[in-house]
């Protein structure tokens, strides 16, 4: 799967870049149901915070091989698919870290299955520094980041970079405004993105 989309070059298509983890797959949920079967009487329930879970807990989901089997979050697949389809070039930007190969080939196995269209898959925690590298950045075309971390959002949107935030109790405390857009639903999220796609392109034209 990687060598076949990275054999397909990028033609100056708009880029969308989308994150995995409680985007368009349920991580935190899946991760935590597992979790309160696992450990049981470990998992604080009040804690709606990203971090809730510690590093051992997570190390054992990911040594179950769960992540190649997690759900997807259907309307936000859906709406990316859509996007897609309507010629968008769509490069998934996860945190996962990529040195960890279980982590890595487990989200290659978990795409394959999970009906998404995408143009790239890339694993790195710095995803604005990440982002500010690629040619798509430097020529203009990137639409906007879709990411569920404050911190991301945060970075994305102070250097410029309009991100679409899907709610969720962890983000709870993001608003609206400087950049960042709170997406109470996908079709909310691809609204945006149609949005900020048409400007970019009118843009384009005029100049």
């Amino acid at each position: 799967m990687r060598h076949e989309k990275e054999s397909e070059p990028w033609a100056g298509q708009p880029v969308l870049i989308v994150d995995i983890d409680d985007v368009v797959s349920p991580f935190r949920d899946d991760c935590t149901r597992w979790v309160k079967e696992a450990f049981p009487g470990q998992v604080d329930d009040d804690d709606h915070s990203y971090y809730s879970l510690t590093q051992e807990q997570y190390s054992a989901y990911v040594q179950a091989r769960q992540l190649k089997i997690q759900g997807v979050i259907q309307p936000y697949v859906d709406a990316v698919n859509k996007l897609y389809d309507m010629g968008v070039w769509i490069h998934l930007l996860t945190a996962r870290p990529k040195e960890n190969l279980t982590i890595k080939y487990d989200t290659y196995s978990w795409l394959k299955s999970s009906g998404l269209k995408f143009n790239r898959v890339s694993f790195d925690s710095e995803k604005f520094l990440w982002v500010a590298r690629t040619d798509y950045y430097k020529q203009g075309r990137v639409i906007a980041a879709v990411d569920d971390s404050p911190k991301h959002a945060g970075e994305y949107a102070m250097h410029g970079l309009p991100c679409l935030v899907p709610t969720a109790v962890h983000n709870a405390k993001l608003e609206t405004g400087n950049g960042i857009y709170i997406c109470q639903s996908a079709g909310e999220m691809f609204d945006y993105a149609v949005k900020f796609m048409t400007a970019m392109l009118e843009k384009s034209n005029n100049s």
